[in-house]
């Protein structure tokens, strides 16, 4: 297994949850230098119900390739049972879990997150419109748009058993996907269960988005966000599987967004640049904007002004070039300078390393 973060996945179940008693051990182990590279010792009270399945998430980092052993310890004549084990690579700057909403019904699908380090910016919905059958499921799939900071998109998600997916949903221009909120119908006892109807992202600048397909029953629960400073980099849902002929099928039920730390810049993205200690002033270009050699200075920060305005874009070393919107010239430090004082100026783009940059935290 090679270097990296990883996440020791076990999905787990026990006849028995009451009592504060020890169940069982989990431990991933180096095999090379047989350290114990994480541990966690599970209690009865850690399983909700009773013959019901939890699913442990045990982080580690191996810092070389090595190979590693996952075990479970049970305690006494513990009833436990293992239904899986996964070890998933994990990005640099994956963070954790934010829970939308739970669910009721279903088993969690299993963590995906967005390939090339990318961040989601839309998504869509597959949803059985209640009413086209006896059995109403509503939201079944959900399709997540993926952004890498290269400006390259790819999607992951969950396709759903029933229904037809609907129009994209996007943040605007700029922004990524920091929450979202399900809208999800409670237990109806013995009449037909519909669950999860319907599911909002919320945008970097606040923006809510729903596409237009999504199911008209139950109720908006609370919302799940990702800490200030993350954005969302993938999701897990909880999904009923196909109850078969005279079941009552609820399809979709719970969704977790998995949360990254933010990227600074992100290729073919419009910018504003703020200083941290004056975030009410922007980077502008005050004096002669087309051109070249004109001086990049701070003033107050004003809606939809061109020369406040950078479009960042990629270049081969990993940095960005800083496009002004309205010159279309580079932001750079004039003569290449590395002395302080130098000065940060616009002119023409392409020229090398001193007009190349990187946000950092």
């Amino acid at each position: 297994m090679t270097a990296g973060t990883r996440i020791a996945s076990f999905r787990l179940q026990t006849a028995n949850n009451v009592g504060l008693d020890n169940v069982c051990r989990l431990d991933v182990v180096n095999t090379t230098t047989n350290a114990t590279l994480a541990t966690r010792t599970l209690r009865r009270s850690d399983f909700a119900n009773q013959g019901s399945m939890v699913d442990i998430d045990l982080p580690f980092t191996l810092t070389a390739d090595t190979s590693v052993e996952v075990r479970v310890n049970w305690y006494g004549n513990t009833q436990l049972g293992v239904q899986r084990v996964v070890i998933d690579a994990r990005r640099a700057d994956y963070v954790g879990p934010v829970t939308v909403y739970d669910g009721v019904w279903g088993e969690w699908k299993g963590i995906q997150l967005c390939p090339d380090d990318g961040f989601v910016q839309g998504y869509r919905m597959r949803v059985e419109a209640n009413g086209s059958s006896g059995d109403n499921t509503a939201l079944n799939g959900i399709e997540l748009d993926c952004l890498s900071t290269l400006g390259v998109h790819s999607t992951i998600g969950f396709q759903g058993l029933w229904g037809t997916w609907g129009a994209w949903a996007s943040c605007p221009t700029g922004k990524l996907a920091v929450g979202g909120q399900e809208k999800f119908e409670d237990n109806r006892g013995s009449s037909n269960d519909s669950a999860a109807n319907s599911l909002k992202l919320r945008c970097q600048d606040g923006t809510e988005i729903e596409p237009p397909n999504g199911a008209d029953r139950g109720t908006w629960k609370t919302w799940g966000v990702c800490p200030t400073g993350q954005a969302v980099c993938g999701m897990e849902v909880r999904s009923e599987d196909n109850q078969g002929e005279g079941g009552d099928d609820t399809a979709l039920n719970g969704v977790r967004l998995q949360c990254c730390t933010a990227p600074g810049f992100i290729d073919d993205f419009v910018y504003q640049l703020k200083p941290s200690h004056a975030t009410s002033m922007c980077v502008e270009l005050t004096t002669s904007p087309a051109l070249a050699g004109s001086n990049i200075d701070v003033s107050a920060c004003t809606a939809n002004n061109a020369s406040q305005l950078f479009r960042a874009v990629a270049k081969d070393s990993g940095w960005f070039e800083l496009h002004n919107v309205q010159s279309g010239k580079c932001v750079e430090i004039g003569g290449a300078s590395k002395d302080p004082g130098g000065n940060v100026m616009q002119w023409n783009c392409g020229l090398g390393q001193h007009q190349e940059w990187q946000a950092v935290s």
